[in-house]
């Protein structure tokens, strides 16, 4: 099921890029959506990878149309089942797709908030996250710059 939502996004990345019409285009979102919330049903509660994963698929699925209000939560779970697995890396990722997401709706606040949590994770890590670090703290200097 993951796969058929991994496929219908593409699908929807592929429509939205030949100028499709919305209602041919907000099929193809949802079935994205309901081949990823299908997943949410069929997972156990301790398949804590696979919850993360569909999670943060759904976050960035909703982020494409600037929806934050549905990716955020999705975000956040992702974020609580990466923290669960003790994944720094993976709780950094997530926070940091969730600052892109915040910024590219101009909640530029919100957005350095989750940039420096990613930072944090990161820099708890170490040194094999040295360039995932130097990333996030680019984007925090244009974030502070953007708000002043």
């Amino acid at each position: 099921m993951g796969q058929l939502g991994n496929l219908a996004h593409e699908r929807f990345y592929d429509a939205r890029d030949a100028g499709v019409g919305r209602e041919q285009l907000a099929t193809v979102f949802m079935d994205s959506v309901r081949a990823y919330l299908d997943v949410l049903d069929l997972l156990p509660p301790e398949a804590i990878d696979e919850l993360a994963v569909t999670h943060h698929q759904l976050a960035i699925i909703f982020s494409d149309i600037r929806d934050l209000s549905h990716a955020l939560p999705h975000y956040q779970k992702a974020i609580q089942y990466r923290e669960r697995q003790d994944n720094y890396y993976g709780a950094a990722r997530v926070r940091f797709n969730a600052a892109r997401a915040l910024e590219d709706v101009g909640r530029n606040h919100d957005a350095l908030l989750y940039a420096r949590a990613a930072l944090n994770d990161y820099e708890t890590i170490g040194p094999a996250t040295v360039a995932e670090a130097d990333q996030v703290r680019k984007f925090i200097t244009a974030l502070n710059r953007k708000i002043g």
